[in-house]
């Protein structure tokens, strides 16, 4: 069940939309009564217990935060969804009565499958709706980010196997990418070369050559398809990328997306200054933004967030929110490179990173937190990497208890 529930939610949230939120909400629900119940003992590794702490931390600084400024609904709406950052030690302990080896076998299932879902997903989405692809989640960043994901374990897998199946996670890995490509999303673009040389580097000493011709072949012919395919489509996006940014700059014309974030990023900024330790709490970004683009500009801009995930974090809780999402992002990556680690190990390492550059990347110019399938897939990705990293409880603590993978 830990192998079909945790693959499909880590690799095909780009299908499943917002059910990746549903589905982690569930298996957190479900670890706790397991852990009153006693089916398997709360996880002692000491690293899992401090990435536990370090995100309960940001739920702590969201709530504290929230209440010094608080706005009725939407902060206490805002604060009650991040209580899937409290998820990480119940996950780690039910996720840690599975093997190591079946966990890296059932993400690599789920991602072939779910690249070749979210591709036929894309081309339904552009071809027949004539829409932007956005896969199940309605929204094309936390598509192109879901997508991302799993291009990062399709590349590992593809690395470590050999045979047929390194052909058909090869193959994989070039949908994925066109379905990354498709999404439009090109804050997430530089993943394509980024994460392969990323985890390739964390991954070189376990990489198996023999036979990687074929499926470098494949590689090759399939991503040059897509590039001639797509040259069109990416050549259009470059193109507004560049108007877009050369006309805000040169004639402060901000009706484009670059220059409303040029707006929304001077908002953010004077928002800060003005409260630099507890910032303005969640639920506020509404009503700030619109009030505030409108006193600049004229133009009344409404958003959530403030488009960079510093800065977001910076507004909604002063400098705790920068130095809390700043130990989300380190403490896995810092924990996982000192630990000693063995060819699973590295892997986990491996994913982590990648992962964590597609979120950065997207949380640049965008969002990173504050949106459920985001913030949901970053969780279920970083228990999921760290226990490939840090493993289980020993053995005999385990076999004390009901639990069975």
């Amino acid at each position: 069940m830990n192998r079909v529930a945790i693959g499909g939610t880590v690799t095909c949230s780009a299908v499943i939309g917002s059910g990746t939120s549903i589905l982690v909400t569930l298996a957190f629900l479900w670890a706790v009564i397991c852990l009153v119940r006693h089916d398997f003992p709360l996880s002692r590794v000491p690293q899992a217990r401090v990435l536990a702490v370090v995100m309960a931390l940001f739920f702590v600084v969201e709530a504290f935060c929230g209440f010094i400024s608080y706005n009725g609904m939407p902060t206490l709406r805002e604060i009650i969804e991040n209580f899937v950052f409290l998820s990480f030690l119940p996950l780690y302990s039910r996720l840690s009565v599975s093997s190591r080896e079946d966990m890296r076998d059932a993400l690599e299932i789920a991602a072939i499958i779910g690249a070749f879902a979210a591709l036929l997903f894309s081309l339904f989405q552009m071809l027949v709706l004539h829409l932007r692809a956005e896969g199940g989640a309605g929204n094309a960043v936390p598509f192109a980010v879901a997508c991302t994901v799993g291009y990062t374990i399709l590349w590992l897998g593809c690395m470590r196997c050999s045979g047929g199946r390194r052909v058909v996670l090869a193959t994989a890995i070039c949908a994925a990418g066109a379905c990354i490509i498709l999404s439009g999303t090109r804050s997430v673009w530089p993943a394509l070369l980024v994460v392969p040389v990323v985890v390739g580097a964390i991954y070189r000493r376990h990489f198996v050559s023999q036979g990687f011709g074929r499926a470098a072949v494949i590689l090759i012919v399939l991503a040059g398809s897509i590039g001639l395919l797509a040259a069109n489509f990416i050549e259009n996006r470059v193109e507004l990328a560049v108007q877009d940014v050369s006309t805000a700059l040169d004639a402060d014309n901000h009706s484009g997306s670059f220059g409303q974030r040029l707006v929304i990023w001077r908002v953010g900024v004077e928002l800060f200054e003005e409260a630099p330790i507890f910032g303005q709490g969640p639920g506020n970004a509404r009503h700030l933004l619109a009030e505030r683009s409108r006193e600049l500009t004229g133009i009344e801009l409404v958003y959530s967030h403030y488009h960079d995930v510093f800065l977001n974090y910076a507004v909604r809780d002063g400098i705790l929110g920068v130095l809390v999402v700043l130990a989300m992002i380190l403490a896995p990556l810092i924990l996982a490179a000192r630990h000693e680690r063995d060819e699973i190990g590295t892997y986990g390492f491996a994913f982590l990173a990648g992962m964590e550059i597609t979120f950065l990347l997207a949380g640049a110019i965008g969002i990173m937190f504050g949106q459920d399938i985001m913030d949901s897939l970053f969780m279920i990705s970083v228990i999921t990497g760290a226990y490939l990293v840090f493993g289980a409880a020993p053995k005999p603590e385990i076999s004390a208890f009901r639990g069975s993978s």
